[in-house]
């Protein structure tokens, strides 16, 4: 049975969902590839006990956009991801999103062509203790990609 119809255009939805999603409680949380205020995509909640959809962030820009196929991590109230482009250089973010308070940080730009850093994030983080572990698609010395680490 369907719960929610994704729809391109409208602000109060997202497009093209990707990765997996997460229960908390009754709720749902993901991401989507589109839509949004940006149509850049967008992490969401959706409440299955009411049945409602909610976007919590839409993406753009500096901030991070395409989310991809990575998926969200849940460590407490708070989301951890990654989005495949946007950020300071348009090599992609990793973000954290209080889903209590609503806040949004963006905790690293990553850098094409910087040897010292990767690009375009894939996949989905790991959290151990308070440290983030993931995966780039391009860049690091040799231009094939990383593996990286970030306080949470």
């Amino acid at each position: 049975m369907v719960q929610h119809n994704f729809a391109l255009g409208d602000a109060n939805n997202g497009a093209s969902p990707c990765g997996d999603i997460i229960l908390s409680g009754t709720n749902l949380y993901g991401m989507t590839y589109g839509g949004g205020a940006n149509n850049q995509g967008t992490i969401f909640k959706f409440d299955t006990k009411r049945a409602i959809f909610e976007v919590l962030h839409s993406f753009g820009g500096l901030e991070g956009s395409l989310p991809s196929e990575n998926s969200l991590t849940l460590s407490g109230t708070t989301l951890y991801g990654t989005t495949y482009n946007g950020g300071d250089n348009d090599g992609g973010t990793i973000f954290r999103f209080d889903t209590k308070h609503g806040t949004f940080n963006v905790l690293h730009s990553f850098t094409p062509g910087d040897a010292n850093d990767g690009a375009f994030p894939v996949g989905s983080l790991t959290l151990s203790s308070t440290t983030l572990y993931g995966m780039t698609y391009g860049g690091g010395a040799y231009g094939y990609g990383t593996i990286f680490s970030i306080p949470r």
